[in-house]
């Protein structure tokens, strides 16, 4: 039958059935992964040294981006493939793959993932993963996926709607109590209602625990947990009326304002600390600055002026705060300051800042604004030892994660050197806090009585 059926066909069909069939088969056979151990490219470059640190760089690893640390285990993701490292970030081990069952998906995942298409495209696709204290990890991506096995398998546990945007990178928060946080990060148009949404039952349980009302802010930049004051601080953007940091410890049943209102107050990552919050803010109109928070004082200061707007920060074992910061091409800074690239910042303490590594954009000013350069830098429990780090869109190394060696010359100062780890959930055995009403130092603050309405 299908030989009669060949026959009958125009000699050009069965050339161009034949082109095809070889073609499949070719793309079939070469069909794989990445390499299932990355391992690092060695190098020993110092790239910074003052009389505060020395920094080297101890290698590469071409695709991977880290997006969590848990007790110095360090996940990374490719593409839709989870690598995890327990070496401190020297060798990789390919886990799981998020999972497309579905009758259009399966055709569509085999062509984009095979080794062709993903050698020729540079995707980093994921940038949402956490881990819950009891060890379960939960990425948030075109869906909300769970794997309770260290991630070699991936379960599909809830769609979100589809007028629902997800968080923007390392937007979302893990409570003591195992309670996943995020806001939308809606970048269309004005005005939004911003929803933000809450995991429970070991991320299987998923609802809407607030709502924006319309215009009041243009979307949720991040939502952090603060271990400090046992509570979660919700960054909002981008005008000036709709810069906003939040703090609640009762779900949402209440938000209060610690500040807003400037382009100072436009933050996208934070670092909470036992005197002070610390952000790089994303202020792309007269250039960035890190900032601190004083609680006791009242007081918003500035520390360093970054130039760049700042997207991610991150903490190390040794209490080092890590600012990195992004390219904005069509941003009204980038146009007036020439050339422009993106870099990092460390501090010891939170007093004094040091530019210790910097790439240039491959973007010009004015061109395509989603070629942002970027240092994506991992959340987590701040229990690496080394600094790990993807850039993209640079125009060296684009797409490439890099492990750096600091080396402190000096004993912290008072300032930060008790900030302590990030708690963002991890397999570690903290106690579960109660949300306090109303604690004694935030009743001592001014902000504290300045509640906003659900």
């Amino acid at each position: 039958m299908f030989r009669r059926l060949l026959k009958r066909l125009p000699p050009r069909v069965l050339r161009l059935f034949a082109a095809t069939s070889i073609a499949g088969a070719i793309v079939l056979v070469l069909a794989s992964t990445v390499p299932r151990t990355p391992t690092l490219h060695p190098t020993r470059e110092v790239v910074f040294d003052n009389e505060r640190v020395e920094v080297t760089l101890t290698g590469r690893i071409a695709r991977l981006n880290p997006l969590f640390v848990s007790d110095g285990v360090i996940y990374a993701m490719e593409d839709h493939y989870l690598y995890v490292s327990d070496d401190g970030g020297i060798s990789f081990e390919q886990r799981g793959k998020l999972p497309k069952d579905s009758l259009l998906d399966k055709p569509k995942d085999v062509l984009a993932r095979n080794r062709i298409t993903r050698l020729l495209r540079k995707s980093r696709l994921v940038e949402n993963l956490v881990m819950l204290p009891s060890g379960t990890l939960v990425i948030v991506y075109d869906g909300i996926y769970r794997s309770s096995d260290g991630g070699w398998t991936f379960e599909a546990v809830y769609k979100l709607p589809s007028h629902i945007e997800e968080p923007f990178g390392q937007g979302m928060a893990v409570t003591p109590a195992g309670e996943i946080y995020f806001g939308e990060y809606d970048a269309v148009g004005r005005p939004n209602e911003i929803t933000v949404w809450k995991g429970s039952d070991d991320g299987r349980a998923w609802e809407v625990v607030h709502q924006f009302e319309l215009g009041d802010i243009f979307h949720v930049h991040s939502i952090t947990y603060d271990p400090y004051r046992e509570g979660l601080l919700v960054a909002t953007g981008d005008r000036n009326e709709e810069n906003h940091l939040y703090f609640t410890n009762d779900d949402f049943e209440t938000l209060t304002e610690i500040g807003g209102g400037s382009q100072d107050w436009r933050i996208v990552s934070l670092l909470p600390a036992e005197n002070g919050l610390y952000w790089g803010s994303d202020n792309d109109r007269e250039g960035a600055d890190i900032l601190k928070w004083d609680f006791e004082r009242q007081r918003l200061e500035h520390r360093e002026f970054i130039g760049t707007v700042s997207y991610y920060s991150t903490r190390l074992s040794d209490g080092t705060l890590v600012v990195s910061t992004a390219h904005e091409p069509q941003s009204m800074y980038a146009h007036a300051h020439l050339p422009q690239g993106v870099s990092l910042w460390v501090s010891r303490d939170g007093s004094e800042w040091d530019e210790i590594f910097s790439l240039e954009s491959s973007a010009e000013p004015g061109t395509d604004d989603t070629a942002r350069a970027q240092f994506l830098l991992p959340g987590g429990d701040g229990s690496s030892d080394f600094l790990v780090f993807a850039s993209h869109h640079t125009a060296q190394h684009d797409f490439v994660y890099h492990r750096l060696e600091l080396r402190w010359k000096s004993q912290p100062a008072t300032e930060a050197s008790a900030a302590g780890p990030m708690l963002s959930g991890g397999p570690k055995d903290r106690q579960a806090r109660q949300p306090c009403a109303g604690p004694a130092w935030c009743r001592r603050l001014a902000w504290y009585r300045r509640p906003v309405a659900r």
